[in-house]
């Protein structure tokens, strides 16, 4: 019975994207200060939206940009904690593929 239960979640994938980013663009503070960019700019539609009538383009970009400021920072808290170290794909499934049989 327990041959059949998956050793992992099916929907966690091994295989993870690497951009060829600067070392900056990975850092809390480089997140934090675009989270903080992301509520400069909806301040001014969400004052727009408290001054005057409610438009439907101050709405959404109000509160998008409110969302990408929570949107980063959680980014930035994230970038704070050590993950787990990559390993090769190719190593980790010619491991499983060899136990498995």
């Amino acid at each position: 019975m327990n041959e059949l239960r998956p050793t992992r979640a099916p929907w966690r994938s091994e295989v993870t994207a690497r951009l060829p980013l600067p070392r900056f663009v990975r850092s809390p503070i480089f997140f934090l200060g675009l989270a903080a960019l992301h509520l400069y700019l909806a301040g001014g539609h969400i004052l727009a939206l408290l001054g005057s009538a409610v438009t439907w383009t101050d709405l959404w970009k109000g509160l998008g940009a409110t969302a990408g400021a929570y949107y980063f920072i959680a980014l930035g808290l994230c970038a704070r904690e050590p993950g787990p170290q990559p390993t090769s794909p190719l190593a980790s499934s010619a491991g499983d593929a060899m136990g498995s049989r």
